[in-house]
C-alpha cells in the first residue's frame, strides 16, 4: 500500500502527466464543441437536400405528366405518375416540417418515404433496396426501444447515445492513444534516467511488486480521469439536451443494431486491457532502451506506423494477427469483416497474455539491473 501511495504521488505531481492530461481534457471536450456545432448547421444542409430532392421530382413529374396526355393508355406510365405524385407530396410536407423546425414530423415523413420506395423497389438484393431496409429496420428499432428517432442513423442529440459513440471513435483513435502513450510508457525509464531506481534498494530491493505498483497506478489514474472526463460530458449534455435511454440502438457497419449500452461496455472494457497492454510494453522497452524518449518514440512509430499501413489493400488481411488491431473498439467494429468470429473474446487473449509476457520479462530484467555509479 505505502508503494502505491507512492508511486502515485509521483505520477500525479509529474509536470509531463499533467501536460497530457489537460490536452485529453481539452481534445474530449473541444470535439465535443466541435460535434454539437457541426450537428446544428448539419440541418440547414438536410433541408437543402430535401429542396433538391423535390425540384428534380418535380421536373419527372411535369415530364411524367407530358407523356401520360400522349399516351394515355400507358399503364405503366400512370403508374409511375402516381408514384412520383405521391413522393412529391411528402417532400412538400417534409419541407415545411423543417422549416418550422417539427424534426419529429419530418422524421416520421422520411419513413414513409423509404416505405413507399422500398415498395418500387423490385431487385429485392439490390444496393439501394439493402440501404433504405437499413433505415427503417433502424428506425423501428429505434422506436421499439422507446427512444426518438433521429434524421440520420446513429445521431441522435440524446446525451447518453452521444457520449457513448464519441467513447467509441475516440477512444480508438491514433492521437490519443499517442497522448496515453506518453502518459503510462516511460514509467520504468523515467527511474534509469534519473538514477532514482537505487532509491528502492532502500524500500526492500527491487521487487515485484514495484513494477506492479507502477503499472497499476499509471492504468488506473488514466483509466478513472479519462472516464470521468466521458462522465463529466455526460451529465452537461445530458442537463443541455436531455439524458436519454440506455437501450437507444447503435447500427454497427455489418449492419447489427445493438443497444449503446452494450457498445459503451465493450469500449471501456477494450480501453482498459489496451492501457495495460502499453504500460506493460513501455516498461520492457524502458528496462531494454533505458531512454524515455526512445520507449515513447518508438512506440509512437509503431502506432502511427500501422495507422498508415491499415490504410492499404494488401495489408487488410495481416490485421488480425496483429495486436495493436485490437486496442480499440472502434477499431475492430470498422474492422469486423476482416477479424474472426468474437473479436472481443481473442482482443482479451492476445493483450492480456501479452501484457503477462511483458511484465514476466520485465520482472526478470528488472531484478538483474545493475546501477552504477559514474566512474565505477
Amino acid at each position: 500500500m505505502r508503494m502505491s501511495y507512492f508511486e502515485l504521488k509521483r505520477f500525479i505531481n509529474n509536470p509531463k502527466n499533467r501536460i497530457c492530461f489537460i490536452f485529453i481534457i481539452l481534445l474530449i471536450f473541444g470535439l465535443s464543441l466541435f460535434h454539437q456545432l457541426n450537428n446544428q448547421s448539419s440541418d440547414n444542409v438536410v433541408l437543402d437536400n430535401v429542396r433538391m430532392n423535390l425540384q428534380q421530382s418535380q421536373q419527372e413529374l411535369e415530364v411524367l405528366e407530358q407523356k401520360v396526355k400522349a399516351t394515355p393508355s400507358d399503364s405503366d406510365l400512370s403508374e409511375k405518375l402516381e408514384d412520383v405524385k405521391t413522393e412529391v407530396d411528402i417532400m412538400s410536407k417534409e419541407i415545411l416540417a423543417l422549416e418550422d423546425n417539427a424534426l419529429d414530423t419530418f422524421i416520421d415523413l422520411e419513413h414513409e418515404l423509404d416505405l413507399h420506395r422500398l415498395q418500387l423497389i423490385s431487385q429485392k438484393g439490390s444496393e439501394e433496396y439493402q440501404e433504405i431496409k437499413t433505415r427503417i429496420d433502424y428506425y423501428d428499432a429505434v422506436k421499439s426501444s422507446g427512444g426518438s428517432p433521429s434524421i440520420s442513423i446513429n445521431d441522435t442529440e440524446e446525451s447518453i447515445f452521444t457520449t457513448f459513440s464519441s467513447m467509441i471513435s475516440w477512444l480508438s483513435s491514433t492521437t490519443f492513444f499517442i497522448l496515453f502513450t506518453v502518459l503510462v510508457s516511460d514509467l520504468v525509464s523515467r527511474d534509469l534516467e534519473s538514477t532514482q531506481v537505487r532509491f528502492y534498494q532502500l524500500m526492500g530491493g527491487k521487487k515485484v511488486s514495484q513494477l506492479l505498483s507502477k503499472l497499476l497506478v499509471a492504468v488506473f489514474v488514466t483509466f478513472f480521469l479519462t472516464i470521468l472526463c466521458f462522465l463529466v460530458l455526460l451529465l452537461i449534455k445530458g442537463f443541455l439536451t436531455g439524458f436519454g435511454i440506455w437501450n437507444y440502438p447503435y447500427l454497427l457497419i455489418e449492419g447489427t443494431i445493438v443497444p449503446i449500452w452494450k457498445i459503451g461496455v465493450k469500449t471501456v472494457y477494450i480501453f482498459l486491457i489496451s492501457l495495460i497492454f502499453m504500460t506493460s510494453l513501455g516498461q520492457l522497452l524502458s528496462l531494454i532502451l533505458k531512454k524515455s524518449i526512445l520507449v515513447i518514440g518508438l512506440i509512437t512509430v509503431i502506432l502511427t506506423g500501422f495507422m498508415t499501413l491499415s490504410m492499404e489493400e494488401w495489408f487488410q488481411p495481416f490485421k488480425a494477427f496483429i495486436p495493436i488491431e485490437y486496442m480499440g473498439y472502434g477499431q475492430i467494429v470498422n474492422d469486423s469483416k476482416y477479424l474472426p468470429d468474437n473479436p472481443i473474446v481473442i482482443a482479451t487473449i492476445y493483450l492480456v497474455g501479452l501484457s503477462i509476457v511483458f511484465m514476466l520479462l520485465s520482472c526478470y530484467l528488472y531484478k538483474r539491473y545493475t546501477y552504477r555509479k559514474v566512474g565505477k
